[in-house]
């Protein structure tokens, strides 16, 4: 039994573990991810954003639904998908890696 105060950037959720039945609950402005034990800010629907890259202008590709960022597939990916990824995110060009490339 007890408590636990988890962050990344500063604490935003508190967590309790009441004989073996783990709950957690976020502070405002953040939402629950799924895993149900980490706090997560949530997104707007259809943001994009690129993780995982070397660099802030590289990644792999999320997009925002239902407040929860998903990656997008990259089946039949190509250049031309990259370009449009690239110009939403402020960046000019694209280049297509796929087979999970970047996660």
């Amino acid at each position: 039994d007890g408590s636990t105060e988890g962050s990344q950037n500063g604490c935003n959720h508190i967590c309790t573990n009441t004989n073996g039945s783990f709950y957690c609950e976020c502070f405002s402005g953040y939402q629950l991810s799924d895993d149900m034990r980490t706090c997560v800010v949530p997104c707007t629907y259809g943001d994009i954003r690129l993780v995982d890259g070397s660099t802030s202008s590289e990644g792999r590709v999320e997009i925002c639904i239902n407040g929860i960022y998903g990656t997008v597939c990259d089946d039949f990916w190509d250049n031309n998908d990259a370009e449009v990824v690239c110009r939403q995110t402020g960046y000019f060009g694209g280049i297509a890696l796929s087979f999970g490339y970047f996660g």
